[in-house]
């Protein structure tokens, strides 16, 4: 994980690829070092005139937030969901979820072991041009600007919807045909 100086280093969100085994009562704190893990949890079961409306997006976004807070290490505190946003719903959410890390950075100052990281997951259509919200689109590349733009040393985008490769080709990713696992 690089952050923004181009250095590499271990985050706790890193860690979901370990195979690790927990009872249901148990907790799992994947945190290193002592700053704070933020998670924005974004459902949107309506894509709008012509698509199927969704029966599990909100479901999902709610169960990846609970795994979060009860196993993942990320205080419930810093847990938030968004449920069937407009376009200027999302980026108002993200813009509070922006002053809320920039808050937690200048509280904590010049202290170099702390970081602050933000994973947004999304749960919702999609398409080639972007999240389909409702019947609007917020495009790719304005919402890879925007978490890009965040104050976190971290930032992490999981987008769970058909379409959802499109925002890999900002980064030079190519499409290639469709295949089962």
């Amino acid at each position: 994980m690089y952050s923004d100086d181009n250095t590499y280093g271990i985050s706790s969100l890193e860690c979901w690829g370990w195979n690790i085994i927990a009872d249901r009562d148990e907790t799992i704190d994947l945190k290193i070092g002592n700053g704070e893990v933020y998670s924005l949890n974004v459902s949107a079961n309506n894509g709008g005139k012509g698509r199927p409306v969704l029966r599990y997006a909100e479901s999902d976004a709610r169960a990846f937030a609970n795994v979060l807070s009860q196993m993942g290490g990320v205080p419930k505190q810093n847990v938030y969901r968004v449920t069937e946003p407009s376009v200027a719903t999302l980026q108002s959410q993200l813009e509070s979820l922006d002053k809320k890390l920039a808050a937690a950075k200048s509280a904590k100052g010049a202290d170099a072991s702390s970081r602050e990281e933000v994973l947004v997951y999304y749960s919702g259509h999609a398409d080639e041009k972007g999240l389909r919200l409702g019947e609007e689109i917020y495009s790719w590349k304005e919402f890879r600007k925007r978490v890009d733009a965040l104050n976190a040393d971290v930032k992490i985008a999981v987008i769970d919807a058909c379409g959802s490769g499109a925002i890999t080709r900002a980064k030079g990713g190519v499409a290639v045909p469709a295949f089962m696992v």
